[in-house]
């Protein structure tokens, strides 16, 4: 017998699940296209079943199969999917709800009886109206298919779309008790003539002309079409389906906003920038981070590095010593000055540990010019500063609280005596867990120029074979980002690190930061005007994967806390 879950968001607007007849049932949030509403439903099912157990899947019962599970699509009447046709408004809004929902309550049936096409045979038909979004028809009742992660296809959601514009363009023209006893042969010559004076395309005439010639009785359950998505679901539980395109932190806020009871809408998926709704409240949000509750300033400032390490050490913190430098030649003429100390070569303005080099003493000319050469690839200028000695640890604060610590292992190889760095990297690679472009927990591991220069300086070439056990490191600095390895630290690190990584923030005048400290002991209190830490760097827009899924440890339900800062109101759902 199929086991259920006993609870999944009883009071959540988009995902309800009825235990006496086994039904998931999925809403819509807001979209106004075709092709992002399948992505959408996608997303809110495997939340869905992720919630509920392995067990469940939409549209289909382990036991009998007889299940007949249905779902609600809202179609905003000034956004429609295919075209905004705004001179069909009618001012009485009451008027026009009532009518257009009961010619398609008509319609519908016309479709129904006169073509056998029982796709839609349970569609009713509500009307709402949001300040923001204006009037909506809500069509509930659409039976799912079983055979799609979405439930239903674009096509369907065309096909109901258009629909739903028809009845709307035909309201004034005809009045409903004549609409209701018309032939079939009577309502295609309308839907022709719509589609005629809208100049439609060819493709979306072919698509009603499908419909309107398709008999339906059941979907036929396809039990491998269907165990694909079920299997991805548990497999790549940090990726969200219909968004896998998009950074990973992004997917994780998503996840999160669908958890929560927030509406969203993607309104630059390269940009990563996201419309957040709840109820009339309506907040927007760029890479997981960026908000209105961080001022405009505060991100410009932990962008530069120099203005980022003035504030701090006019505030009492320890940061590296070091100098700024606008060209290549004077970077180099400095080697003397700096050969004797470890020293950190890097950009002056840009993340993900992109052009960083670091030092021990006594590196060669040539290799600090290299390292020269690597920083200015990334900007126009550039910082050499000393190394403090200890390990890096990230601190994720948001709202003058520490939230996440993670502390971050340079990218490395173990060896085994056979193969060579390049086979190790390769096969380290071959991780799930690894990907490239910020889309999973741990980014891959590179063999580009400073992993190259980092193994010369240890003695080795890509073509080396360790010895059995020999860790090799391919980065010195510890980045995630450059295929580092993540481990939790939170509940481990001394509350005195906290309390400086907080006050290091607000000293920034940050909402939220990444903010970086290099720490000999992190069992050993800490004081602002110790050496006990260095602060080597803060991030206005830290990555939030690497809490929420670390390589070890426990994780950090960050994306829910962020966007609890927003929207207060949805705690309720927490």
């Amino acid at each position: 017998m199929t086991q259920f879950s006993s609870v999944l968001y009883p009071n959540h607007s988009m995902i309800t699940f009825d235990f006496d007849e086994k039904l998931l049932k999925l809403k819509t949030p807001i979209v106004n296209q075709i092709n992002p509403i399948t992505d959408y439903l996608a997303a809110i099912q495997e939340i869905a079943l992720r919630s509920v157990g392995p067990t469940i899947f939409l549209g289909y019962d382990t036991v009998d199969n007889q299940v007949d599970n249905t779902m609600s699509l809202y179609f905003f009447m000034n956004r429609f999917f295919i075209n905004e046709i705004s001179s069909l408004f009618i001012d009485d809004q009451d008027i026009l709800h009532l009518e257009v929902t009961s010619i398609l309550v008509n319609w519908t049936k016309a479709f129904q009886q006169l073509t056998g096409n029982n796709m839609n045979q349970t569609l009713n038909f509500t009307t709402i109206c949001n300040d923001d979004l204006g009037p909506a028809i809500v069509v509930e009742g659409i039976k799912i298919n079983p055979n799609l992660p979405q439930g239903i296809s674009e096509s369907d959601i065309t096909y109901m779309s258009l629909l739903i514009m028809c009845a709307y363009y035909q309201v004034g023209e005809y009045d409903i008790d004549k609409l209701s006893c018309m032939s079939l042969a009577d309502i295609y010559q309308l839907v022709d003539e719509m589609l005629s004076e809208l100049n439609y395309s060819q493709k979306v005439i072919n698509l009603m002309r499908h419909y309107q010639s398709l008999k339906v009785d059941e979907y036929e359950y396809e039990s491998n079409a269907s165990q694909t998505f079920h299997t991805q679901v548990w497999e790549n539980h940090f990726e969200l389906s219909g968004f896998t395109d998009m950074e990973l932190s992004t997917q994780l806020m998503l996840a999160s906003a669908i958890e929560l009871d927030l509406g969203f809408q993607v309104l630059d998926k390269n940009e990563q920038v996201v419309k957040l709704t709840y109820g009339n409240h309506i907040e927007y949000v760029k890479n997981t981070n960026m908000t209105r509750l961080d001022s405009y300033i505060s991100p410009l400032i932990m962008e530069n590095k120099t203005v980022t390490k003035e504030l701090l050490r006019q505030d009492g913190f320890r940061v590296p010593n070091g100098c700024e430098y606008n060209n290549q030649m004077d970077a180099e003429a400095a080697y003397q000055e700096f050969r004797q100390m470890a020293i950190v070569v890097k950009p002056k303005s840009t993340n993900f540990s992109l052009g960083i080099s670091i030092f021990q003493k006594g590196f060669q000319q040539s290799d600090f010019k290299e390292a020269i050469h690597l920083a200015f690839k990334e900007d126009t200028s550039i910082l050499i500063e000393e190394f403090i000695e200890g390990t890096e640890y990230r601190f994720y604060v948001l709202d003058n609280q520490v939230e996440g610590i993670i502390l971050r292992v340079p990218a490395n190889v173990k060896g085994d005596g056979i193969h060579t760095i390049t086979e190790l990297v390769d096969r380290k690679n071959n991780d799930p867990l690894r990907g490239t472009e910020y889309r999973k927990p741990l980014q891959k591991i590179r063999l580009g120029e400073i992993e190259r220069l980092m193994l010369k300086t240890q003695g080795y070439q890509v073509t080396d074979i360790p010895k059995e056990d020999e860790i090799v490191y391919l980065r010195e600095n510890s980045n995630v980002s450059t295929g580092g390895d993540s481990i939790d630290m939170t509940d481990q690190v001394d509350d005195s690190y906290k309390k400086i990584a907080v006050d290091a923030v607000a000293a920034l005048g940050a909402f939220v930061s990444g903010i970086d400290l290099m720490i000999p002991d992190y069992h050993k209190k800490a004081r602002r005007m110790s050496n006990d830490y260095g602060i080597i760097e803060a991030n206005f827009n830290p990555a939030i994967h690497m809490h929420m899924f670390p390589y070890q440890g426990t994780r950090r339900p960050l994306a829910s806390k962020l966007l609890l800062k927003l929207f207060p109101e949805a705690s309720r759902y927490e």
